[in-house]
């Protein structure tokens, strides 16, 4: 390190300017002293030479001391090396470079003086001299004499000089060892060759990976575009950063990079053809199936006196996300033929979690169309038979959400619609005339559009909702039955879920905990509600604080309860006492009891046919009765499922001649039904709603034994 100051020109010293200025000019040019030429004012004015370019300073910084820090690096060595590693099968930087610069280099001539080279030089420059010296003797003696006035004609005898071999070999034997000037003892020794092996090992070949990849424009724009919209949201962050937080946090601006894209990637019309791209696969992917669905029909039917069927299974449908939850409850949408809703969940209180509410279509069993997710378990489900696009749902923490499949949730008011169903039609991206849409529809709101008060809502999970027809304001409303021992009224206002007691419960001062409720298709006043004692319990609208009637035919809970659609007196229940009953509102005792020797988890009746229902059991059977052909045997039983897997929900299509069946395993089976189990009467003759409806009065009376009745 060394310390430099920046060089000032100086005035020089006042002396030397009163000598120059008391010099007079000289024949030659010189000033001398008193003369009045030497005025400074004529002399030429004093400028200091400088590059043009030159930095003009203040004498303070002229003065500043500035470091100088010198080091022994090159500045010129590289330093970004990259040399290939073999043993890494990579490029590594190469971190030290050889900093050292050769300026000058210069050999040296000095030898040392008992050097070997140094005394044969010697040798020779010895023997040169003296063959110098032997020349002139010579001449003298060769010389004639005119005192003797002898003759030299004859030659002169030359003397020979020393021979320089000889002279060089006498010296080498005489002299005495070189002394080594750099103490090196040379000796010898014999060392031991180490005998050579062959060996040789089997290594692990290094691992090989194969990836490819592709590139093209869309990629490459999508990629400079998420980057730089991650910019700006970053740029965006870091002015936000020191502002102090508002209150309401609704009202901040969305930021440019986190606004909906309005390119042709995100729009409706390419969301629909991606719809209409995914359902031409799954056709293609199930081409057999979907010709099954569409033309297969058991020919064996015709065969059997028995008039039995059976079931052909034909898709599964399953959501890989929520593989060990249980479906709680299958409902099947009025307005689209293809779309049912699947709730899952767990009856385990140990096993409860977050649930889903799936809505399948059977033109896209790969996923679903829609998927909600809730905080609970999903254990109750039913659509709206005017508004297929509100779903009504009951969880496990006793709270009740009402979901929203149309487009413009949003904004579309909660109250009555203009003219029928028309004006809460599904939207025409996911639904009309082709049915469900594809992954346009899927997501289509990521919460519940209503959400009940935990103030108001139940303390128990919610096992039963059904809608109802709208009150007086015509407000939406659904009823909820729950293990608390409470029935609500649940009504759509503007945005809000008002939950209101309808009846409590009770017998002999004891709470009974609700499971299940249905009601009269007819009076929609009257309803029915089973419970986790057995215990059937008939109610009204109209009466809050008491009973119509109790029906005590079952010895443990009740699973379901179910009026039939056409003889609206007539309703048929499920129990885990192993039985299935037949009752009549009317009457206090079962017309029929079925008994299937395990747990029923839930039954259907069929829509095309008023005797014919459908029950599935805990051991993983599905049983069909039609109670026009028998009323002791069943014309269909079929195993669905094996093992320690349990069936928990069926529903039979309002449409097509198809079964659906969920089980414990979050997997729900669509099955086709044989022409023996779909017939709607006789003869397979199409029967009207009072033809149906006598057929089940004439078994209901021949069960009672009050003969066969007309009409």
């Amino acid at each position: 390190m060394k310390a430099i100051r920046r060089a000032k020109i100086a005035e020089p010293p006042k002396e030397v300017k009163a000598s120059l200025g008391s010099l007079n000019a000289t024949g030659n040019g010189a000033l001398m002293e008193g003369d009045p030429s030497a005025n400074p004012e004529w002399l030429p004015p004093k400028q200091l030479l400088k590059p043009p370019g030159q930095l003009a300073l203040a004498d303070k910084e002229l003065d500043e001391e500035l470091t100088r820090i010198l080091n022994a690096n090159n500045p010129h060595a590289p330093q970004n090396i990259a040399r290939w590693n073999n043993k890494e099968q990579m490029y590594k930087a190469t971190p030290n470079m050889e900093h050292m610069v050769t300026h000058f280099e210069f050999e040296g001539y000095l030898l040392y003086k008992n050097d070997d080279k140094k005394q044969e030089d010697d040798a020779a420059a010895a023997a040169a001299r003296a063959e110098g010296e032997a020349k002139p003797e010579g001449s003298e003696e060769g010389t004639t004499t005119e005192d003797a006035g002898t003759s030299t004609d004859a030659p002169a005898a030359v003397p020979t000089a020393p021979d320089v071999t000889a002279l060089q070999e006498s010296r080498k034997t005489n002299k005495a060892p070189a002394r080594n000037q750099f103490n090196y003892s040379e000796r010898a020794t014999q060392t031991v060759n180490n005998p050579l092996r062959s060996r040789s090992t089997n290594t692990e070949p290094p691992p090989h990976r194969t990836f490819s990849g592709a590139v093209n424009q869309w990629s490459i724009y999508d990629a400079y575009m998420d980057d730089a919209q991650a910019k700006e949201r970053a740029k965006e962050k870091a002015k936000n950063a020191g502002a102090k937080g508002h209150k309401d946090d609704d009202k901040h601006p969305t930021l440019a990079a986190e606004a909906p894209h309005e390119d042709m990637y995100h729009s409706s019309d390419f969301r629909k053809r991606l719809a209409t791209l995914e359902r031409m696969a799954n056709q293609n992917t199930f081409d057999e199936i979907t010709q099954d669905f569409k033309y297969w029909d058991d020919a064996a039917d015709d065969l059997r006196e028995t008039k039995e069927g059976s079931l052909l299974p034909l898709w599964e449908f399953t959501y890989l996300k929520e593989k060990k939850k249980m479906v709680l409850a299958l409902a099947w949408n009025p307005a689209c033929p293809d779309l049912f809703v699947v709730a899952f969940g767990s009856y385990q209180f140990a096993k409860q979690g977050p649930g889903v509410l799936c809505c399948f279509s059977l033109k896209n069993p790969s996923f679903p169309e829609f998927t909600f997710n809730t905080s609970a378990g999903v254990t109750a489900i039913d659509v709206h038979p005017k508004r297929p696009h509100l779903i009504a749902a009951g969880l496990y923490d006793g709270s009740c959400l009402v979901f929203d499949l149309s487009a413009d949730a949003a904004n579309a008011p909660a109250g009555p619609a203009t003219s029928g169903g028309a004006g809460w039609a599904l939207p025409a991206a996911g639904y009309g005339a082709g049915g469900a849409g594809g992954p346009a529809a899927t997501n289509a709101a990521s919460d519940a559009r209503y959400r009940s008060d935990i103030k108001a809502q139940h303390t128990d999970p919610v096992w039963q909702v059904v809608w109802q027809p709208d009150d007086l304001d015509g407000n939406p409303n659904f009823y909820s039955v729950s293990s608390d021992g409470a029935v609500k009224q649940a009504i759509l206002i503007k945005n809000e879920l008002m939950l209101s007691d309808v009846i409590a419960l009770q017998r002999n001062g004891m709470p009974l905990a609700g499971l299940c409720c249905d009601f009269n298709k007819a009076n929609d006043h009257l309803f029915v509600v089973g419970t986790e004692e057995g215990a059937l319990i008939k109610c009204s609208k109209d009466y809050n604080s008491q009973y119509l009637q109790t029906f005590e035919g079952h010895a443990m809970a009740i699973y379901r309860v179910l009026y039939n659609p056409f003889y609206t007196s007539v309703f048929l229940t499920a129990s885990a006492d192993w039985t299935v009953k037949l009752w009549d509102h009317t009457s206090p005792k079962p017309i029929l009891l079925f008994d299937f020797g395990c747990p029923v988890a839930d039954l259907a009746w069929a829509p095309f046919s008023s005797t014919t229902f459908a029950v599935a059991t805990n051991d993983g059977k599905v049983v069909i009765y039609d109670l026009d052909v028998s009323k002791y045997d069943p014309i269909c039983v079929q195993q669905v499922v094996g093992g320690k897997t349990h069936l928990t929900r069926v529903a039979f299509s309002p449409f097509d001649p198809v079964l659906v069946v969920g089980d414990d395993r979050g997997v729900v089976q669509a099955m086709k039904l044989s022409p023996n189990l779909r017939r709607a009467g006789r003869g397979g003759a199409q029967l009207s709603v009072d033809d149906q409806r006598d057929r089940l009065e004439r078994v209901v009376m021949l069960a009672l034994g009050k003969g066969n009745p007309g009409r």
